[in-house]
């Protein structure tokens, strides 16, 4: 079972509360849990998920009171748009997806984690603020940017750099040649 862990004042939105002994997953396999925070910018409520091993992240804006409450599927929809913008193939996003049939909500456990959510919700109002944009960024450009920024908590690698390389290797001769088998 793979978590979402959410803040505090994500928690108080969803009107859930998780079960406080749920261990952090040590699972290597997959990408594993995601952290979400809600902020809120221009006075609407957005969502900010990152994942706790690359610290791959998405900003989903304006999201409404029903969206929250639906937040397992929206996790998957956004993730699978953002996995689709980044050019990851549809063999991978749909093992990912296999990943998290099964998603519960948890508290937030590590502290490196929501530091780093930290400095990109900081990145996020940059980038929105930022007065010589013509008009606002798409979002799929402003999370392709977050995933550029190299951060502390990774070894200043980018995080775009580590979910890729969390992706099941394809063998590029039988890609090329349309089989399954060995030359």
């Amino acid at each position: 079972m793979r978590y979402l862990r959410c803040t505090q004042k994500l928690l108080k939105e969803l009107g859930e509360v998780p079960s406080p002994d749920i261990p952090i997953s040590n699972n290597m396999t997959g990408l594993g849990d995601w952290y979400v925070n809600l902020l809120r910018i221009n006075r609407r409520k957005c969502l900010l998920f990152t994942n706790e091993n690359t610290l791959y992240s998405f900003l989903v804006p304006n999201v409404r009171k029903k969206e929250i409450l639906n937040i397992r599927n929206e996790f998957i929809v956004n993730l699978v748009y953002n996995l689709r913008h980044e050019g990851i193939s549809d063999n991978d996003i749909t093992n990912i997806e296999q990943e998290y049939l099964k998603i519960d909500i948890a508290k937030t456990k590590n502290r490196s984690v929501l530091g780093s959510m930290n400095d990109l919700t900081n990145q996020v109002f940059s980038i929105l603020s930022d007065p010589r944009l013509e008009e606002a960024p798409q979002l799929g450009d402003l999370n392709r940017t977050l995933n550029r920024i190299p951060l502390s908590a990774i070894g200043y690698k980018y995080s775009i750099d580590l979910i890729k390389e969390k992706m099941p290797q394809q063998n590029p001769i039988s890609q090329e040649i349309g089989r399954n088998e060995p030359c």
